[in-house]
């Protein structure tokens, strides 16, 4: 009697595919799940009088153009200059601080 190997056919271990469209879906569920998870500050931030303008500057406050400045002065300090008001303009009750002890 001979001696007969059996035939054996090798099968190399599971390796789940990814199709194509897969990806994409995979892709969007991580980002979904990194976008949920929620990111809060310890301690609120203190903004002191800066907290009252809508524009600070250190030197200037330059305007190039019809805006309107809404919920919060428009302040330089320790500069002087702001331009470009016309034709931008601060809705009341807000206004223009330049170097006073309010834009400090």
């Amino acid at each position: 009697m001979g001696f007969r190997a059996a035939s054996h056919r090798f099968r190399a271990p599971f390796v789940p595919r990814i199709l194509p469209g897969s990806r994409a879906l995979l892709m969007r569920m991580g980002v979904v799940a990194l976008a949920s998870i929620p990111l809060h500050a310890d301690a609120e931030i203190v903004l002191g009088t800066a907290g009252r303008f809508a524009v600070l500057a250190g030197s200037t406050v330059t305007n190039t153009g019809s805006s309107v400045i809404a919920g919060g002065g428009v302040g330089v300090s320790p500069g002087t200059s702001i331009t470009g008001f016309p034709p931008g303009t601060v809705a009341a009750p807000y206004t223009f601080h330049a170097g006073d002890a309010e834009a400090l």
